[in-house]
């Protein structure tokens, strides 16, 4: 029953990078980057909580949706080409933590 929850997760997680509809803006794209981090750090907190994930996997998922969000951050501030690029670097390290994720929910 866990595992089902656990895999819930995974699933709503990828939805969340990967929507079934195609974000039609910037703001769009940036708003699904969110509600993926968002499960993310939920996920992770609860793995660790749970102690379903060792405390170096659970720091690394951690510190680095810590920096997924100040790339974020700084795709939201800075808008253009340079938002444009730090969306896709968070975009890239939360498929990394997707991969993550989903090794220790097996």
């Amino acid at each position: 029953m866990i595992r089902a929850f656990y895999l819930g997760l995974i699933a709503a997680l990828l939805l969340a990078c990967a929507p079934l509809t195609k974000p039609n803006s910037f703001e769009q794209t940036l708003a699904y980057a969110q509600g993926a981090l968002t499960g993310t750090v939920q996920t992770c907190t609860d793995l660790i909580l749970r102690a379903r994930m060792s405390k170096e996997s659970g720091q690394k998922c951690l510190d680095q949706s810590v920096e997924a969000k100040r790339l974020l951050d700084l795709a939201r501030a800075s808008g253009g080409t340079e938002g444009a690029t730090s969306l896709e670097q968070a975009r890239a390290i939360l498929l990394q933590l997707d991969m993550l994720l989903q090794e220790n929910t097996k």
